[in-house]
């Protein structure tokens, strides 16, 4: 019997997700389930968890500690769309409060509420241990209904929240379980529109444009026979360039197989039709409350093609490998990082990353194309100061048959192509010379790429992730990088901390990184660990992760020493590079005082010219990161509204001394 522990907040939800996996997975699945809010039971190899959600899995990490070799699932959730018909008719101008037994699960169901169009109401989020009434008087949730404040009326309760259809293809692949006979692929997102199209006057312009973003043709429909909406894909399968808007499909289409099909009032259905001379792929949904269909309309070649194109991605690698929980670390800094990214995740917005190098930006990037509605295609990195500038601009974009010398004989599509529908992951952004960011920003604005030697323009939907170790505001001021192409890659941005910045994190980050590679039974020793977690380290992860794997493989003891350690690899007295670190401390804040004396901003450019006229080379970003530590020790302060720094009387005191 195929087993798996199903870990939710509460019993409500863990019920509820329950029946679902039985209708998905049959009754021949034993379903362990804990709820947070009931006590954790004690150890035991648990091969499969499914978690209801991220601040479960926290909670459960917690207080359980985690279990190792255990396959693990954090679920996507998706709003039971059975009540929300009688929200589009509530009115109020008072904010309303969202109750839902996490914050963040709060937060999520009001962002999806808004992505639909449901714009009208003003809804806070509320959870434990904050469950006042914030002066609210109404209150809507999400099957949480025990947890409304007191003295608040519960408008509506939109039941529990059901897992989403990645989550259970996720489940049915870790447990070797065919479910190709339940609903196919995008069934509850069909429903969803569905519903949508009996409210299309006030949500007209929303459903439009999400039904003409669909990859695939799509028709709704009333039950008699009258078309609510066609999108453009659909019209051009079925060879149709007019209106069809208000028209009844008995008078519309010619094909009786296909009228006959639509106007079928049994059970949800799919069927393959040839019309026009080509094999279509029609999936029917029928939502009887409303008597309203919808037929979802993909071309058998389509379909045939993006599964061959995926299929030989993965081989190449072009997936994301990592999520956020290889993104090790408790400090405030990363968790500030992950929570930052975890919402940027569900968006289409596009991502700068910046941070020093070795702090894992590809690692991020990965994370966030995993957690995003993009997960299940492609994900193609390239580190952009690695590639030859010569060929760069083909590798991006491509290039036809004979436009160079050496050129395949067939031509060869660009990452932007093989990314298609995916996240393309741009490192070291700042590198690229003028004429590929030109080329860059085109893509963006248009979503549209031009391969070298070639006329046809072809249409692309990548999001683009970008990262960068260097100052691109600086490298503007320089004349070597283009600012709209800077505002266009960063719509969303995080800064990825340095492990200086997250010293408190090395501990764990040492017995992770020898776990990962193959030493979790080793350990370092007590005096040399407390050596590293003093140390600065300017390579960052990537240079501790060096270190251990180095001493690992040198080591014939269980517990590394300092013995293990290449002469001259790292400094063992760390307290040199603690004494290295002060007179760099001591180098800027002298720098400070100069620049501050001339009247002028003490901001990174003007302390890089002045160190520079001294002699000294200092990057921004390490002029930066000295800043950030000069301000932590309070020997500086930031000027509010401004990118300069003063002296507190610390640091003054600290330079007379």
């Amino acid at each position: 019997m195929k087993r798996l522990t199903l870990v939710t907040g509460g019993m409500y939800t863990a019920e509820a997700l329950r029946r679902q996996m039985n209708f998905y997975f049959g009754t021949g699945l034993s379903i362990e389930i804990i709820a947070v809010d009931q006590g954790i039971p004690r150890q035991k190899k648990r091969e499969l968890i499914v978690f209801s959600s991220p601040s479960v899995r926290e909670d459960f990490k917690r207080i359980s500690g985690g279990q190792k070799g255990t396959i693990e699932i954090e679920a996507g959730r998706a709003l039971n769309m059975d009540s929300i018909a009688r929200l589009t008719a509530l009115k109020s101008d008072a904010p309303i409060l969202f109750v839902n037994d996490h914050k963040d699960s709060a937060e999520e169901c009001i962002q999806s509420l808004k992505e639909i169009g449901l714009l009208n109401l003003d809804l806070i989020p509320c959870a434990p241990p904050e469950l006042d009434r914030r002066g609210c008087r109404y209150a809507l949730t999400a099957g949480e209904s025990h947890l409304v404040p007191e003295g608040v009326e519960l408008l509506l309760d939109l039941g529990c929240r059901v897992l989403d259809y990645p989550s259970i293809l996720k489940i049915s692949s870790a447990l070797s379980i065919d479910i190709s006979d339940k609903a196919p692929p995008g069934t509850r997102y069909l429903r969803q529109i569905v519903k949508l199209a009996s409210w299309r006057e006030s949500l007209n312009a929303r459903l439009l444009s999400v039904i003409e973003g669909l990859s695939e043709g799509m028709i709704s429909y009333q039950l008699d026979g009258q078309i609510l909406v066609v999108n453009e894909k659909a019209k051009a399968m079925l060879m149709e360039d007019r209106s069809l808007f208000g028209k009844r499909i008995q008078n519309v289409f010619q094909d009786k197989a296909f009228r006959d099909f639509l106007l079928n009032t049994g059970e949800a259905s799919e069927t393959v039709l040839s019309i026009n001379g080509r094999d279509l792929l029609l999936n029917r949904i029928i939502h009887r409350e409303s008597r309203t269909a919808v037929c979802r309309i993909k071309s058998l070649s389509e379909i045939e093609e993006d599964s061959l194109r995926i299929r030989e991605l993965r081989k190449k690698g072009f997936y994301g490998k990592y999520t956020f929980e290889h993104i090790l670390g408790s400090s405030t800094a990363i968790q500030k990082a992950k929570t930052i990214a975890r919402k940027l995740a569900g968006t289409s917005l596009t991502i700068l990353l910046e941070g020093a190098s070795g702090t894992g930006k590809e690692l991020m990037a990965s994370a966030i194309h995993n957690h995003s509605p993009r997960r299940d295609l492609p994900f193609v990195a390239v580190n952009l100061s690695a590639v030859n500038e010569a060929l760069l601009e083909s590798e991006l974009f491509g290039y036809e048959a004979g436009a160079f010398t050496g050129a395949s004989r067939q031509g060869k599509p660009g990452l932007f192509e093989q990314a298609d529908g995916g996240t393309l992951f741009l490192d070291e952004i700042g590198e690229i010379s003028p004429a590929i960011q030109k080329g860059l920003l085109r893509v963006l604005q248009e979503g549209e790429v031009m391969r070298v030697g070639g006329s046809r323009i072809r249409k692309v939907d990548v999001r683009i992730i970008a990262a960068t170790n260097r100052d691109l505001f600086q490298r503007i001021r320089d004349g070597k990088f283009r600012e709209d192409l800077l505002y266009r890659i960063r719509q969303g941005y995080i800064r990825l901390p340095s492990l200086q910045d997250r010293k408190e994190d090395i501990p764990e980050l040492i017995d992770a990184l020898l776990a990962d590679a193959g030493h979790g039974s080793r350990t370092v020793e007590s005096g040399l660990r407390d050596k590293l977690c003093r140390y600065s380290w300017p390579g960052n992860i990537r240079e501790l992760r060096n270190l251990l794997a180095c001493m690992a493989a040198i080591s014939e003891s269980g517990i590394l020493t300092e013995e293990d350690i290449p002469e001259g690899m790292f400094p063992l007295g760390t307290d040199s590079r603690s004494t290295a670190d002060s007179e760099n401390e001591m180098t800027v804040l002298k720098a400070v005082e100069r620049v501050c004396a001339r009247g002028r901003k003490a901001g990174r450019e003007s302390l890089s010219e002045e160190l520079m006229s001294r002699g000294i080379q200092m990057t921004p970003a390490r002029i930066r990161s000295i800043l950030n530590t000069l301000t932590q020790k309070k020997l500086i302060h930031r000027i509010p509204g401004t990118y300069g720094v003063l002296l507190t009387r610390e640091g003054e005191n600290l330079l007379v001394g």
